[in-house]
Order: structure tokens, then sequence, then C-alpha cells
């Protein structure tokens, strides 16, 4: 295998490692590896100190796109925690149309559907709008921040077991 051919499988299995949930035997095979091979080729790449930095750098770069951050993710669980359903709607009652909620309504949002039939036929058809909205589970939300925080290391932490030591007498001690 030339150089040029493995500084390209690398980068291939990099890429596919990082796309398929970290699974480096299906990684191995994207990469252009043989079903018998690609389990110890898998393991094999992910020990090399190349491949090692290109998931890294990678990663980096990803994170960065997207802005995945401590703050960011807190952030979205924020919004999921404090939603309030009354920001859906307009002081008349209606519910808002989807452009009109504020940034952390519309992030707290986990669907909207809307859906539109007409009733009757005819001259008498009337069109009728549905809408269906649903949010965050903020008990998810409130466990996942929980998590971050590191609030559940105290529950976690385990009693040591206390040893009690028992003196029997017995008769046959003189």
């Amino acid at each position: 295998m030339s150089k040029q051919s493995a500084d390209q499988r690398a980068k291939l299995f990099a890429e596919a490692f990082l796309s398929n949930g970290e699974n480096a035997s299906q990684a191995a095979l994207a990469a252009g590896f043989s079903p018998k091979s690609a389990a110890s080729q898998g393991s094999r790449l992910l020990k090399h100190v190349k491949v090692q930095q290109l998931l890294q750098q990678r990663r980096t770069a990803l994170l960065q796109k997207f802005e995945l951050n401590t703050e960011a993710v807190l952030r979205s669980l924020q919004q999921a925690i404090f939603f309030d359903p009354r920001r859906l709607y307009r002081s008349d009652g209606s519910l808002k149309a989807i452009t009109e909620l504020d940034d952390d309504t519309a992030m707290a949002l986990a669907g909207f559907e809307v859906t539109e039939t007409t009733i009757g036929r005819g001259k008498d058809a009337v069109p009728q709008t549905t809408r269906k909205v649903k949010w965050l589970d903020k008990n998810v939300a409130r466990d996942q921040a929980n998590r971050i925080l590191g609030e559940y290391g105290k529950d976690n932490a385990q009693s040591k077991p206390q040893t009690r030591i028992i003196v029997v007498p017995s008769k046959d001690i003189a």
C-alpha cells in the first residue's frame, strides 16, 4: 500500500468513525478494508498517532462549526426547562405563527405541525386548520442539566458498609 493510499484510508477511516457513532469496524469497512480484517484494522488504526490527530482535529472543527460547547448545551437545556407555553399564544388566545415566536420559545419546541383540511363541499366548504405543538420534556432537560452540573454525584456516592465486630463469649476458652 502506498503512502498516499495509507493517508487516504486514514482520513476515510477517521471521517467514517466520527459519522457512524464511533464504530471502528464499520469505519474500517468504509475506508476500504476487507470484512475479515475490519475489526483488527479498526482497532489498529485507533491506536495510530496520525489517526488520533485526525480525529482530534476533526472533532475540534465540528465543535467550532456547530458551536457545540458546554455553554450552548446548557443554554438549550435552559430553554427547555424554562419554556412557558403561554408564550405560544397572542393576548386574544390565538396560536402564534412559528415566525412570531421569540428565540427561546422556538428553540424549546420539539415539533410544530399544521394540517389544513376542508369541511363540506362546493360553496359550503369551510377550510379548517389544525395546529399541533410539541415541546421538549422539561423532566428530561432537568435530568440532563443535573448530570452536567454534577448534582447526582452526591446521591451516587456509595456509603461504606459499617463493619461491626461482635464478640461472643465461648465456654471453651479458659
